[in-house]
């Protein structure tokens, strides 16, 4: 083996991914380490020297059971590079505004910064850990900061990504949004890349497609027969849904005095991941209940405000753009869309490169579903501010988002499923990062052509026949050959595209892990 340590940091409760780590640590022993935020019962036959515990690494303001964690790694600082600290702040200070960032002082923020800066650096010294795998795209601190951290101690870090295809993921090198690095892994060849016939690779890809399964980002439950249980509840949240301050009333008192408010101090079957707590906690369950009050009226004001820059549009007789926006905190902004990550000034290159067109905005559905973590992400600003650009029309929350991408001359986005929806209808689709499909000849990468010639460009992908973008499509499949795993992220993938066959999908997530390893 070529490295010594390898480390994968998963939700272990999964059971696709309690598979993975039960075989690879039979495969490679002391060599493979974990790193979660719960520990399921059969971890308790493991070393404990070969498990990472998240809930102690973010446990900043109690009192830590580690010992490496007791005494500060505070040389690190003198040894990094000055474009390495920038580097570390700054995608500190951006994915930890879903933790409350905003409620601290300085010395908060900064204190918080440096001690989970120094243990993540002691850690990748301590196992000599030279790769580091994430089930998903790293979206929270010490994640993003662990992704770094390896890569200025001269190791790699990876992440598994879906490839729209239900049954289909694969491994990413590049996070951020200015360029996509696919891991050409030499153990699977996924079905769908050994169809030669374009007719049967796009029936796959329509069987198989992942969207379909989602409303609004969300899992569609109708996959699944509703209990009585399950049916009743579903008509309480209707009813809640209708009035809308009684919703967040309803909810910021449940989830004020619900919620889960002290920090985890170590990993078990039951614990998970509330790092909206324990890297900025809350102390008291008045806190906690005071913040959620204040956030659901919050949310209530902000959507008001989005309403009141609600626009009725004709979408059938409108030359226009659809920009769907998206839900904020979450991956597809921060760090995929790293240098767009506020979104208006994404719109506002719209308007100027496309003046001859409408931009359509809308709001993603699940932007104001309680959800505590969402805390300071909109404002009566931020719609006041799409509203007021040029050609710019903010429309209906309820309008449906296949219908807009059917009608739209173009989609527009950062990165996420909308992307994928407008590729599988041949929409022409302008991106603002790089995604693994980008090289499909009908996507513009707005990175990588002439600011002044973009509105030629999009015409150009228009006046493409439906032959050429089935073809570029139907290429790009059979180029993913060494890319595709026919593998799920989790478990839920794998019930509903794969048949539940678990041990199938970990055995490939496994040979490619065994390829990282390797190459």
């Amino acid at each position: 083996m070529k490295y010594k340590n390898i480390l994968v940091c998963a939700n272990f409760r999964d059971n696709l991914w309690a598979n993975v780590a039960t075989s690879l640590k039979r495969i490679y022993c002391e060599d493979f380490i974990m790193a979660s935020y719960s520990k399921p019962t059969f971890f308790n036959q493991i070393d404990a020297n070969n498990f990472i515990d998240l809930c102690d690494l973010n446990n900043i303001h109690n009192k830590t059971k580690s010992v490496s964690h007791k005494k500060r790694n505070i040389k690190i600082w003198s040894d990094m590079e000055i474009d390495q600290y920038k580097k570390l702040r700054d995608i500190f200070y951006q994915s930890a505004s879903r933790c409350g960032i905003h409620y601290r002082k300085f010395f908060d923020r900064e204190h918080t910064f440096k001690i989970i800066t120094e243990r993540i650096f002691s850690l990748i010294d301590k196992y000599q850990l030279k790769i580091i795998v994430f089930d998903v795209v790293p979206h929270l601190p010490w994640e993003l900061l662990l992704w770094e951290a390896v890569r200025i101690r001269g190791g790699h870090s990876f992440c598994f990504r879906r490839a729209g295809i239900g049954d289909a993921i694969y491994i990413e090198e590049e996070i951020y949004g200015h360029c996509s690095k696919p891991f050409n892994q030499c153990s699977n060849s996924h079905p769908i890349t050994l169809l030669e016939e374009e007719r049967l690779i796009l029936e796959y890809i329509q069987r198989l497609d992942f969207t379909k399964h989602q409303d609004g980002g969300k899992w569609n439950d109708n996959q699944h027969n509703k209990g009585v249980i399950k049916r009743l509840k579903s008509k309480v949240k209707t009813i809640l849904n209708s009035n809308r301050l009684f919703y967040y009333l309803f909810y910021s008192i449940k989830t004020g005095l619900k919620i889960k408010y002290k920090p985890y101090l170590k990993a078990d079957r039951n614990s998970r991941e509330i790092t909206y707590s324990s890297i900025f906690p809350v102390r008291t369950r008045l806190g906690i209940f005071t913040r959620n009050i204040i956030f659901g009226f919050d949310q209530y004001l902000n959507e008001l405000s989005m309403r009141k820059y609600i626009k009725k549009c004709n979408i059938k007789n409108t030359k226009y753009i659809y920009f769907p926006l998206h839900m904020q905190p979450e991956a597809t902004t921060i760090p995929l869309g790293f240098k767009w990550t506020d979104q208006v000034s994404a719109i506002e290159y719209l308007s100027q490169s496309f003046p001859s067109y409408k931009i359509l905005v809308k709001e993603h559905p699940n932007q104001y579903r309680y959800d505590f973590r969402k805390e300071k992400v909109r404002s009566k600003l931020f719609y006041e501010r799409i509203s007021s650009i040029s050609n710019v029309i903010l429309v209906e929350l309820n309008l449906n988002s296949i219908y807009l991408t059917e009608n739209s001359s173009a989609v527009a986005g950062i990165s996420g499923s909308n992307q994928w929806e407008a590729v599988i209808r041949y929409k022409p689709i302008i991106q603002f990062s790089e995604q693994i499909f980008s090289k499909i000849n009908y996507c513009l990468n707005i990175n990588e052509n002439d600011h002044e010639q973009m509105e030629k460009r999009l015409q150009s992908i228009i006046n493409l026949s439906e032959k050429e973008k089935l073809s570029s499509l139907t290429n790009f499949i059979r180029t993913c050959r060494d890319i595709f795993i026919q593998a799920g992220l989790y478990q839920k993938y794998l019930d509903i595209f794969m048949d539940s066959d678990t041990k199938k999908a970990s055995e490939n997530i496994i040979s490619s892990i065994q390829d990282i390893i390797n190459r």
